[in-house]
Protein backbone atom coordinates (compact mmCIF):
# COMPACT_ATOMS: atom_id res chain seq x y z
CA UNK A 1 0.00 0.00 0.00
CA UNK A 2 1.43 3.30 -1.08
CA UNK A 3 0.91 6.23 1.29
CA UNK A 4 0.52 9.76 0.07
CA UNK A 5 2.67 12.24 1.92
CA UNK A 6 0.77 14.81 3.91
CA UNK A 7 -0.35 17.81 1.88
CA UNK A 8 0.37 20.30 4.66
CA UNK A 9 -1.20 23.36 3.06
CA UNK A 10 -4.37 21.48 2.21
CA UNK A 11 -4.59 20.05 5.74
CA UNK A 12 -4.12 23.51 7.30
CA UNK A 13 -6.76 24.96 4.98
CA UNK A 14 -9.22 22.23 5.91
CA UNK A 15 -8.61 22.86 9.61
CA UNK A 16 -9.28 26.58 9.06
CA UNK A 17 -12.57 25.78 7.31
CA UNK A 18 -13.70 23.32 9.96
CA UNK A 19 -12.71 25.64 12.81
CA UNK A 20 -14.79 28.47 11.37
CA UNK A 21 -17.96 26.38 11.15
CA UNK A 22 -20.13 27.05 14.20
CA UNK A 23 -21.45 23.46 14.15
CA UNK A 24 -17.96 22.20 14.94
CA UNK A 25 -17.25 24.51 17.89
CA UNK A 26 -17.48 21.54 20.24
CA UNK A 27 -14.36 20.05 18.65
CA UNK A 28 -12.08 23.10 18.86
CA UNK A 29 -10.48 22.27 22.23
CA UNK A 30 -9.84 19.16 24.32
CA UNK A 31 -12.85 18.10 26.35
CA UNK A 32 -12.89 19.49 29.87
CA UNK A 33 -15.07 17.22 31.98
CA UNK A 34 -16.28 20.10 34.19
CA UNK A 35 -16.61 22.92 31.65
CA UNK A 36 -18.24 20.68 29.07
CA UNK A 37 -20.40 18.75 31.53
CA UNK A 38 -18.82 15.52 30.35
CA UNK A 39 -18.37 13.33 33.42
CA UNK A 40 -16.07 10.32 33.04
CA UNK A 41 -15.17 11.37 29.49
CA UNK A 42 -11.55 10.25 29.81
CA UNK A 43 -12.56 6.95 31.35
CA UNK A 44 -14.69 6.16 28.29
CA UNK A 45 -12.59 7.82 25.58
CA UNK A 46 -9.13 6.31 25.36
CA UNK A 47 -7.88 8.27 22.31
CA UNK A 48 -9.10 11.85 22.73
CA UNK A 49 -8.57 14.25 19.85
CA UNK A 50 -9.69 17.76 18.93
CA UNK A 51 -8.90 20.49 16.42
CA UNK A 52 -6.29 22.18 18.63
CA UNK A 53 -4.41 18.89 18.97
CA UNK A 54 -4.47 18.39 15.20
CA UNK A 55 -3.22 21.96 14.65
CA UNK A 56 -0.39 21.35 17.10
CA UNK A 57 0.57 18.17 15.26
CA UNK A 58 0.51 20.04 11.94
CA UNK A 59 2.87 22.66 13.37
CA UNK A 60 5.18 19.90 14.60
CA UNK A 61 5.07 18.32 11.13
CA UNK A 62 5.93 21.67 9.56
CA UNK A 63 8.96 21.88 11.89
CA UNK A 64 10.18 18.47 10.75
CA UNK A 65 8.19 16.13 12.96
CA UNK A 66 6.78 12.95 11.49
CA UNK A 67 3.51 12.47 13.39
CA UNK A 68 1.54 13.04 10.19
CA UNK A 69 3.60 10.92 7.84
CA UNK A 70 0.71 10.72 5.37
CA UNK A 71 -2.69 12.14 4.49
CA UNK A 72 -4.16 8.98 6.05
CA UNK A 73 -2.63 9.78 9.45
CA UNK A 74 -4.23 13.24 9.35
CA UNK A 75 -7.54 11.75 8.23
CA UNK A 76 -7.37 9.18 11.04
CA UNK A 77 -7.32 11.98 13.65
CA UNK A 78 -10.35 13.66 12.07
CA UNK A 79 -12.20 10.34 12.13
CA UNK A 80 -11.16 9.84 15.76
CA UNK A 81 -12.93 13.09 16.71
CA UNK A 82 -16.14 11.86 15.08
CA UNK A 83 -15.88 8.40 16.63
CA UNK A 84 -15.26 9.85 20.10
CA UNK A 85 -18.26 12.18 19.84
CA UNK A 86 -20.50 9.33 18.77
CA UNK A 87 -19.17 6.93 21.40
CA UNK A 88 -19.59 9.34 24.32
CA UNK A 89 -22.83 11.10 23.38
CA UNK A 90 -26.30 9.66 22.92
CA UNK A 91 -27.61 9.45 19.37
CA UNK A 92 -30.10 12.30 19.99
CA UNK A 93 -27.47 14.59 21.57
CA UNK A 94 -26.54 17.70 19.56
CA UNK A 95 -22.80 16.90 19.68
CA UNK A 96 -23.44 13.40 18.30
CA UNK A 97 -25.44 14.99 15.49
CA UNK A 98 -22.73 17.59 14.78
CA UNK A 99 -20.19 14.81 14.44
Amino acid sequence: VRRRRLDLERAKGLMDELSNESAYKYFLLPVNEVRDNAPFYYQRIKNPCDFSTIRQRLKQHEAGGEYYHSNNAFKRDLIQIVENAKLYNARNHHIFQCA
